[in-house]
C-alpha cells in the first residue's frame, strides 16, 4: 500500500470517528453522568487514600516542582515566589472543601472524552461485529 493510500485511510477514519462523536454528543447528558460518577469515586478514592496513608501529597509536589525549577537554573527570586505560591496552595489543599473539588475537575474532562470516543467507536457496527452462531 503507498502512502497516498494509508493517509486517504487515516483520513476517512478521523472523519468517521468525529461523525461518531458529533452522533454520540445527542447523549452527553449520559456521559456526563458517567464521567462524573467516575470523577466522584476517583475524588472519594483519594480521599481516602490521603487519610489513610497520611500522605503529604503538597509537600512532595512542592519539594518537586521547587527541586526542577533548581535544576533548570532558576534565580533564588524566582524559587522563593514559587515557594510562596505553594505553600499558599498548600495551605488550601489542606481544606477538603477545596480539594475534593480541585481532584473531580482534575479527572472529570478526561472521562467525559473517554466517554465520547468509546461511544463514537462503539457505534461503528465494523468495530465489534455481531457474531454469527
Amino acid at each position: 500500500m503507498n502512502d497516498q493510500h494509508s493517509t486517504a485511510g487515516a483520513v476517512v477514519g478521523v472523519v468517521g470517528l468525529a461523525a461518531g462523536i458529533a452522533a454520540a454528543a445527542a447523549d452527553l447528558p449520559v456521559f456526563a453522568l458517567v464521567a462524573a460518577v467516575a470523577a466522584l469515586v476517583y475524588a472519594l478514592v483519594w480521599e481516602s487514600y490521603l487519610d489513610i496513608s497520611g500522605y503529604d501529597f503538597m509537600a512532595d509536589y512542592t519539594k518537586s516542582v521547587l527541586k526542577h525549577m533548581q535544576s533548570e537554573g532558576a534565580s533564588a527570586a524566582a524559587i522563593q515566589a514559587k515557594a510562596a505560591e505553594l505553600n499558599a496552595m498548600a495551605e488550601s489543599y489542606k481544606n477538603p472543601l477545596f480539594r475534593v473539588p480541585m481532584t473531580f475537575v482534575e479527572i472529570f474532562p478526561v472521562g467525559l472524552l473517554v466517554a465520547l470516543v468509546s461511544a463514537a467507536l462503539l457505534r461503528n457496527p465494523k468495530l465489534l461485529p455481531a457474531r454469527q452462531g
